[in-house]
């Protein structure tokens, strides 16, 4: 009785196993399996390869297979890595330049990574894709390097100067003969910098102009150059040659008395009015503010404001004081070899009135 149970067992055991087996080897078709494609180049091959970006290219692939469970269940562990289709060493993927279709199915048939592993690839989605396939060419390109507008630095320079720039050759046209490239210097970047000596700013991204370092396949390298430059100083100055004169006093003095600015800084302004300049004005301050200075929409006036008890006493000379117009908040100062006025002040002849239609001839404070 036990032998002929232990012959039962043995029988069963040899019936699952042959049952396991060929379950394990029976055919199967499944469908929903992705896997991830690139279309790639060795990195110092002198070509290329883009999927043209038209078709709405993801890189996943679907796969529709036929084999064992065994052999599909060893495949799904081949999907967990990238496939790369390598012109000229997959055949269905060839190495010549320009457009073509490839056919998914037969590049990743063939592809030995897939291979030899009992499963058939019966259908792919999507089933082509188009790629384009072209030869690279590499130049030197000069870096060219911008800074603000707002900030002033002498001298600027790349290191290294040059960086080697790689294109397909179907944008030779449009990089031309002598490309280059752009260090682009921000204003955050100078901060900190010391004035008035060379600084170094490491690290400054390099871009081509123009938006071809958007087109497919463009590369830098090195992708980043270090930068010497000097920050010249905030501050400016300006020489003007001749500063007009403004004689200012209250309005009911202009009727009583004439005011003229005489000798070397007044030159013979006269009636109340000023007129006259000084000579050789240095005006010293912020950068922005010299230039509006330099280019005359800022004017600059000498004003002799004169008091009442100045005017009833005669004064002979007066202090000038410099002032803008319109009237700047940031600090301007002023220099000049000679900064007073020689005055001649007399009373008007009853009737004559007062006038001159020169600049405003109050008494206020203001510019």
């Amino acid at each position: 009785m036990k032998r002929q149970i232990g012959t039962l067992s043995l029988v069963t055991l040899v019936a699952l196993m042959i049952w396991v087996f060929a379950e394990a080897e029976s055919l199967v078709r499944v469908d929903g399996r992705s896997i991830e494609v690139r279309f790639v180049t060795e990195e110092d091959s002198g070509w290329d390869v883009r999927v043209l970006s038209a078709q709405g290219w993801t890189g996943t692939v679907r796969l529709k297979l036929e084999g064992s469970n065994a052999a599909i269940g060893a495949f799904d562990g081949a999907l967990r890595e990238a496939v790369r289709l390598s012109p000229g060493v997959n055949p269905f993927v060839p190495l010549v330049a320009g457009e073509r279709t490839i056919d998914l199915r037969s590049a990743l048939r063939d592809q030995s990574a897939l291979g030899a592993r009992g499963v058939t690839i019966v259908g792919v989605e999507p089933a082509t894709v188009q790629i384009v396939v072209d030869t690279l060419i590499s130049v030197d390109a000069r870096v060219v390097v911008e800074v603000p507008d707002r900030e002033r630095v002498d001298a600027p320079a790349a290191e290294p100067a040059s960086v080697t720039l790689r294109y397909p050759s179907r944008f030779a046209e449009r990089f031309g003969t002598s490309p280059s490239v752009i260090a682009r210097v921000d204003g955050a970047m100078l901060k900190g910098l010391a004035e008035g000596e060379p600084s170094l700013v490491k690290a400054v991204p390099v871009q081509v102009a123009g938006g071809l370092g958007q087109l497919l396949g463009v590369k830098l390298e090195p992708m980043r150059v270090d930068v010497t430059l000097t920050v010249l100083s905030k501050m400016d100055s300006v020489v003007l040659a001749s500063v007009p004169v403004q004689i200012q006093m209250a309005p009911g003095e202009l009727e009583r008395y004439r005011v003229e600015a005489l000798g070397e800084a007044g030159n013979g302004g006269e009636d109340g009015a000023g007129g006259g300049f000084v000579s050789d004005v240095t005006v010293h301050g912020p950068r922005d503010l010299i230039a509006g200075v330099a280019e005359g929409r800022i004017r600059i006036f000498a004003v002799v404001r004169l008091l009442p008890d100045e005017l009833d006493a005669g004064i002979t000379s007066k202090e000038v004081v410099f002032v803008a117009e319109p009237p700047q908040e940031g600090d301007l100062s002023f220099q000049a070899e000679r900064t007073s006025v020689d005055l001649r002040i007399e009373l008007r002849v009853m009737g004559e009135g007062g006038g001159g239609g020169g600049p405003a001839t109050d008494s206020s404070d203001g510019g």
